[in-house]
């Protein structure tokens, strides 16, 4: 990482730190990006260089997730495959997502009030699950509809679970994120080896 792509990084975030102070004081939909950019000591432009809007500006954690799970695969060992580089990456987002809590509850405390960022979560859920698919049928050959279609269905699987799982342990501080992801996988494995659940 360069120079500036650390003060782009540093920046990017004190403009997140101040917006977020300001929803949580005034609200979401009194706070204007004026008093953002002078709260974070910068710029409209610069403000709009780094969101397109006040709604990606909330939306900046859970965005930040995507990103590490996306660096994490960029990052993987030639040897490890598909399934073992997607269960990695989704249990270390775990533990990055595990170490913030407090300013993860202090996000979320505003953005559930903010009824316009559900069009930006479910483009974020539809990312979440194009880099899933997208790992998880990497090496399905051309033709092979049926590994296509379970990798897809594997992906649209740990959209769900993972969500799921956010919200339980945000909700109770006693979940542990981690061991919470690791039986979503569990769950989610089951379906690229065909087995059943005994009921």
């Amino acid at each position: 990482m360069t120079l500036q792509d650390r003060r782009n990084e540093q920046t990017r975030a004190e403009i997140y730190e101040a917006a977020a102070s300001l929803f949580l004081k005034q609200g979401f939909s009194k706070t204007s990006v004026s008093q953002i950019a002078d709260a974070a000591d910068v710029s409209r432009r610069t403000v709009y260089r780094h969101f397109h809007s006040k709604d990606e500006i909330a939306y900046e954690i859970p965005r930040q997730w995507l990103a590490h799970y996306l660096k994490l695969i960029d990052l993987r060992d030639p040897s490890e495959s598909d399934f073992d580089v997607c269960r990695r990456s989704i249990i270390d987002v775990a533990r990055f997502i595990q170490s913030d809590r407090a300013r993860i509850e202090v996000a979320f405390k505003f953005m559930a009030s903010i009824p316009s960022m559900r069009p930006t979560e479910a483009a974020l859920n539809r990312a979440w699950l194009e880099a899933h698919r997208s790992l998880l049928t990497e090496n399905v050959e051309d033709g092979d509809v049926a590994g296509a279609l379970r990798g897809s269905v594997m992906a649209g699987a740990l959209v769900g679970g993972t969500d799921g799982a956010f919200y339980l342990w945000l909700q109770d501080p006693t979940k542990d994120l981690v061991e919470l992801t690791e039986q979503v996988w569990s769950s989610v494995e089951k379906i690229k080896t065909g087995t059943r659940s005994k009921t």
